[in-house]
This record gives C-alpha cells, sequence and structure tokens, in this order.
C-alpha cells in the first residue's frame, strides 16, 4: 500500500486539480492514506479536501512554527512502506501510480521510481516534455521503449547536468525517502533539494525512469525557486556539486570518467547542449581538475578562446569609438 503526501501553501485551486488527479488514478485501491498539510494556514483547503469523499483524506493545518517542518512532519504520519509525493501545484496521469506501484513490488532493492514530466502553466496550456536529458545521459541513452535503471554512477552523471527530476514524480520506500530528505537537509540547499534527494536516493538502491511523461509540472510565479538571486543560484548549484563531488569520493567514483564514457554515445547537438550546461555551472571544478573530463575540459578551453575573441571585439569597437570621436573633435566647426 502506498500512502500519498501533498504538502499545500495557500493554493486552494491548485490543490482541488492535484486531488482529482489522485481521485482518477487506476490504482487508486492501492492508496491507504492522502494526507494534505496546509502550511500557510488558508483553511480553505479544508473544504476542498471534503470535495473528495471517496478519498482516505487526512487534513492537517499546520501552526507557523510546525509549517516550518512541515514535510518532516508529514514523514512522521506515514504508516506504509511506500508514499509518492505530489505538490500542490502538479497533477498526476492516471496511470502514474499503477507504474510506481509495480516496481514497488518487483524491485526489492529499489531507491525510488520516477516518472518524466510534462511542464505547464495550468490546465489549458500548451504542453512541453521535459527532455529527461539527465536521466537518459546517466543511462547511456537507453532506448526510449523500455524503462531506466540506474545505479549509483548512473545518478551521479546525470545529476552533474542538471536536476533530473521533480519531488512529484517520486514514489519509493518511506524509509529511504526520509533518510534522503535528512540528508539534504543537512545540506541546507533549498534551491537544489531535488538534485541532493536524486544523489541520496541512488545512494540506497537502484533508480528506476520511467521515460514516458506521467506528471505535469505547473510553472508560476509563486514557485518556490523563483524567489531566489542569480548569486544564490550559482552558490547553491556550487554546493551541490561539491555534495556529488563528496558522494564520488566515498563511493570511488571519479565523475570525469563516467562522464567522457557516457558522452562519446551523444548525438553531437546533445552532446553540445550537455557539455554547456555543465561547463556554465561548473567552471571553476573543472578548471581546477576536481572534475577531470577530457572532454568537459576541451569544451571549457573552446569557450574560454570564444570568451576572450568576443572580449576583444569589444575592446577593438570601443578603441574605434573612442578614435572616431577624437578625429571629429579636431574637425574645425
Amino acid at each position: 500500500m502506498i500512502t500519498v503526501l501533498i504538502p499545500t501553501a495557500n493554493r486552494p485551486d491548485f490543490l482541488r486539480t492535484a486531488l482529482r488527479s489522485v481521485q482518477r488514478q487506476t490504482a487508486v485501491t492501492t492508496i491507504s492514506r492522502v494526507i494534505v498539510s496546509e502550511h500557510l494556514g488558508n483553511r480553505a483547503s479544508e473544504q476542498v479536501c471534503k470535495e473528495f469523499e471517496d478519498l482516505p483524506i487526512r487534513y492537517i493545518c499546520r501552526d507557523p512554527e510546525e509549517a516550518k517542518r512541515g514535510f518532516a512532519l508529514m514523514l512522521k504520519e506515514v504508516d506504509t512502506e511506500f508514499i509518492a509525493i505530489l505538490f500542490d501545484d502538479d497533477w498526476w496521469a492516471p496511470s502514474h501510480i499503477a507504474n510506481g506501484a509495480r516496481y514497488c513490488l518487483e524491485e526489492r532493492g529499489l531507491g525510488c521510481y520516477f516518472s518524466a514530466y510534462f511542464m505547464v502553466e495550468g490546465e489549458r496550456s500548451t504542453l512541453r516534455t521535459h527532455p529527461t536529458t539527465e536521466f537518459w545521459f546517466g543511462a547511456a541513452f537507453p532506448s526510449l521503449q523500455t524503462d531506466w535503471k540506474l545505479n549509483l554512477a548512473d545518478a551521479v552523471s546525470a545529476c552533474l547536468v542538471d536536476p533530473p527530476c521533480t519531488y512529484s514524480s517520486m514514489i519509493a520506500p518511506l524509509e529511504k525517502i526520509e533518510k534522503a530528505y535528512l540528508a539534504q537537509l543537512k545540506v541546507g540547499n533549498p534551491y537544489d533539494s531535488d538534485r541532493i534527494m536524486t544523489l541520496e536516493l541512488g545512494k540506497q538502491g537502484l533508480l528506476v525512469v520511467n521515460p514516458i511523461p506521467e506528471v505535469f509540472v505547473r510553472f508560476h510565479p509563486g514557485q518556490d525557486k523563483n524567489r531566489f538571486s542569480e548569486d544564490d543560484v550559482r552558490r547553491f548549484k556550487s554546493m551541490s556539486i561539491m555534495h556529488l563531488l563528496n558522494i564520488c569520493r566515498e563511493h570511488k567514483i571519479d565523475p570525469g570518467r563516467e562522464f567522457d564514457a557516457r558522452i562519446v554515445h551523444a548525438e553531437k547537438r546533445i552532446a553540445s547542449q550537455i557539455c554547456q550546461r555543465i561547463v556554465h555551472d561548473c567552471e571553476d571544478f573543472i578548471k581546477d581538475g576536481r572534475i577531470d573530463s577530457l572532454v568537459l575540459r576541451n569544451h571549457w578551453t573552446q569557450v574560454g578562446e570564444a570568451r576572450n575573441q568576443r572580449r576583444m571585439r569589444k575592446i577593438a569597437k570601443q578603441l574605434l569609438a573612442i578614435t572616431r570621436r577624437g578625429w571629429r573633435a579636431m574637425i574645425p566647426r
């Protein structure tokens, strides 16, 4: 049996869509409880929950102090072996729980099941499919006709590219989610917590990824990630890479070698995109050799040369403009 955790924050209309998607699950009978936890004090969310009498909902409205530990407290309410996470602004396709439950039963060493996802701005918006490039790269570009299975080295490679998942796509053993969540709290990285969670779950067992999107992730101005400055984002991304490298040292994984072994299987366009993203976020780590990849070092060198050329062209234009202004000043009027 599976418990569904839905943390909500003053968004009753969004919550209604999330609960409707739980109600429509083809394997709804495997859901023993739906825990809805209101973290910003809007009791309208309780009225929304009452609309779904056929769901085994337990509603909790946290006070401001409790809300700071809201998700940790939700985990303590779970009494099943497995949990599925659904943020109040997201929703699921009907077969998400069924597929996750199947792997929970079949893979006894499961670290976590993930589904690919769509990115949307609302229930009536255009669908944009998240490319799932990170997991695809980590698994060395397997066929899209099968689910992908990743070990820790694969997960490290995926997380080197970017955060590969969203919380709302996770179905996992409670014990492993708890352990991963406590570890990411210690890291203290609220911006990149999904990347830290993926790494910590990868340490505990096999990661299974369904490449067919079954989750809808809503993008809107109220998202948590929108509250961070550019400097904060750079700092938090650097913290994530440092945590990734610590895991590599602990488990004797060479991230540069793992990267080079996978990137050779990528088509040229995909390889260029992946290298650009990593060099953008990990330039200092490549420069000082902490990520020792021949491919990334060559790409970083090319980026540096292109940057220098742009800088020289800019200086040349400035000098030319200054010279022209000087000549004009010498011409009698």
